[in-house]
């Protein structure tokens, strides 16, 4: 090529490249913070009490700073923020865990030559937000963290902000906590909290010996208030992942709620406990469906009042406990006529282990369905819009399948993430959906 045509082309290149930085600078200056941004004109104007008038401030209306921005009325600025001396470099700050993967390693930066470090993001004004603080170990004087790892030869913790009292599962231990941001049009679901007034059903666990997987497992049961041997027959809801439903999400609260409010007749709540076992359980297999519905069915039915009707037998669970609920009924439909999935794992293959994908095997449950003669089973199922590709792209594959072939299908989408916190605000709306009148 000529050099006269090279000397264009890079002349072009270089024109481009600054018009682009000039707009990601103009983009960046547009979503700046409208309190830092005040902030640093006070201490440009060498206000001495600004910064610590700033930190008294934030114990007031903690991390992150939520503000609104011209031109985005859908959208909010959400500024996470640290702390830490002038003379300590923070660059290593970051968010982690189950905050949207997209930003999860852009570093804090420094406002100024202040104490004040920061990184914002434009989010719908009615996220709800999950995040941890990631900072090398050492940094963060307290020893909340449990959980360390390394990368690029730093040797990191993750732990609840320390700005942010806001944490789920509430009550939790520190250590144990993630940090939660709402946005202003946010809503919490009503039927999260333990009510005044709401009668509490019973919870206990039982022991269960099973042939077909050869080991015990652990059922834990609830019984709704005003449960006797006399009762009508009540619908069962047949829960996987029991660790999780009762302790982070809280189920039998949610249910006592339903149930008072008349959003959900009484219903019987088994929830199957996997800890230990759930890698070899959950996935598709054999002998887990054999195990519920040749033994725990049988068991359940001599020592409760239970429906022997499908269309009131729901199978429930989230991520691969969703895989599972779906499986189940697939393969026992007269016995489960209802699933619940939360973000289920219909990306799933039996060789996904020991064969990487992208793979021509992806989606195995889906594919079994599509080559199947149509169940009598009716489905809920929701996925999260900050979740992987391949996890909402299979709900919705699924979703087109199982409409494509004739099922009632409720299929929703919410603003978050892979985690229990989102999958807890949604789980009451799921119940309406599946029992509600």
């Amino acid at each position: 090529m000529p050099s006269r045509y090279m000397f264009a082309l890079r002349l072009c290149l270089l024109i481009a490249f600054c018009a682009c930085a000039r707009a990601q600078d103009s983009e960046r200056a547009a979503l700046q913070s409208p309190r830092l941004a005040a902030l640093l004109a006070e201490v440009d104007r060498h206000d001495a009490n600004a910064i610590d008038a700033f930190w008294r401030e934030i114990e007031t209306v903690h991390s992150p700073l939520i503000e609104d921005l011209p031109g985005h009325p859908d959208e909010a600025l959400f500024t996470f923020l640290w702390r830490a001396d002038p003379d300590e470099d923070a660059i290593n700050i970051r968010l982690g865990a189950s905050f949207p993967t997209r930003t999860i390693n852009d570093p804090f930066s420094r406002l100024g030559n202040t104490s004040v470090w920061f990184t914002s993001y434009l989010m719908p004004r009615n996220a709800r937000l999950i995040y941890r603080l990631r900072a090398p170990q050492g940094m963060q004087k307290s020893t909340l963290s449990r959980d360390r790892f390394t990368i690029e030869g730093i040797r990191y913790e993750l732990f609840p902000d320390p700005l942010n009292p806001a944490t789920f599962p509430r009550g939790s231990a520190p250590a144990e906590a993630q940090s939660v941001a709402t946005g202003p049009a946010a809503k919490e679901n009503v039927y999260l909290q333990a009510k005044a007034g709401v009668p509490a059903g019973t919870v206990h666990k039982e022991e269960f010996d099973s042939a077909a997987l050869q080991g015990k497992r652990t059922l834990t049961v609830y019984t709704p208030a005003g449960y006797a041997a006399h009762s009508p027959r009540l619908p069962l809801l047949l829960v996987f992942d029991a660790e999780a439903y009762l302790d982070q999400i809280a189920a039998p609260t949610i249910l006592d709620n339903l149930i008072a409010a008349g959003k959900i007749p009484p219903v019987i709540a088994v929830f199957v406990h996997s800890a230990g076992t759930r890698d070899t359980d959950l996935p598709p297999n054999d002998r887990f469906p054999a195990f519920i519905v040749d033994e725990v069915l049988p068991h359940l039915q001599q020592r409760y009042r239970l429906t022997a009707d499908p269309r009131k037998t729901i199978a429930c669970g989230s991520s691969l406990g969703g895989l599972a609920a779906a499986h189940l009924a697939y393969r026992h439909p007269q016995a489960f006529g209802q699933v619940i999935s939360q973000s289920g794992s219909y990306w799933w293959w039996r060789e996904y282990q020991t064969e990487p994908g992208p793979s021509a095997k992806a989606g195995w449950l889906i594919k079994q369905i599509a080559e199947s003669k149509k169940r009598p089973v009716r489905f809920y199922l929701e996925a999260g819009l900050w979740e992987s590709a391949g996890m909402i792209y299979a709900n919705r594959m699924l979703a087109s399948v199982l409409r494509g072939k004739g099922y009632a299908v409720d299929y929703h989408e919410f603003i978050g993430g892979h985690h229990y916190a989102y999958w807890q605000q949604t789980f009451p709306d799921a119940l309406i959906a599946v029992l509600g009148k």
